[in-house]
């Protein structure tokens, strides 16, 4: 007698499960792990090149905004009057907006 209900059905193939198959090792879908290394590798190289196209686009306007504070800082620690201190920070922050609309829009 088998424990099986009659009429089970298989969800992926729709095939009638019988007791000799139900007990049995599920066949091999072929591919294996190449394939699943090869599917990882497609989408890792996908993310890398939008990454990359990212940076290509913003990296000025990233980089100014990480080194704007860090001239700030240091344009603060120098030993000079508070009227030269904001000369430089704006002949520093001119400086960076330039630099930074050079790269233009693509």
């Amino acid at each position: 007698m088998s424990s099986l209900p009659e009429g089970r059905r298989d969800i992926a193939t729709g095939e009638l499960i019988t007791p000799e198959r139900a007990s049995a090792p599920p066949a091999p879908r072929g591919g294996g792990c190449a394939r699943g290394c090869l599917i990882a590798f497609i989408v890792l190289l996908i993310l890398v090149v939008v990454a990359a196209i990212l940076i290509s686009v913003y990296w000025r306007k990233l980089t100014t905004s990480v080194v704007r504070p860090l001239i700030t800082q240091a344009v603060d620690a120098l030993p000079l009057p508070a009227d030269e201190v904001a000369e430089a920070k704006v002949v520093a922050g001119d400086l960076l907006d330039a630099w930074k609309a050079r790269g233009g829009s693509r």
